[in-house]
């Protein structure tokens, strides 16, 4: 399935990009710690969209977002996809919570 029409150029290959960053002497999880993520949150973006954080990886680069995905954005530069906030579910308990009781018990 093709997300986007409008661009002739593919989007970069992963290791391109890790290339590219260790050429300027970054990694993916040197840039996701010093943006206060969590050490794999770069390596995801590289295989699913994440606004936020390709933007932080294409500023390291030199580069615009659009400019190394863009099959994420649209003509107009916006991205097509936007990362889901699902509410927060509320705490059950664990799902051996019956053993858990029984161990009690006994």
């Amino acid at each position: 399935m093709n997300i986007s029409t409008h661009t002739t150029s593919p989007d970069w290959h992963a290791a391109d990009i890790q290339a590219q960053l260790k050429k300027l002497g970054w990694t993916l999880r040197q840039l996701s710690f010093a943006h206060d993520y969590s050490s794999n949150v770069c390596n995801q973006t590289l295989r699913r969209p994440w606004p936020a954080v390709e933007k932080i990886i294409a500023t390291a680069l030199g580069r615009r977002p659009w400019e190394i995905w863009p099959s994420r954005y649209d003509a107009k530069h916006q991205p097509i996809y936007k990362r889901p906030t699902a509410p927060l579910r509320p705490y059950r308990g664990s799902r051996n919570s019956s053993r858990s009781a029984h161990e009690h018990n006994v």
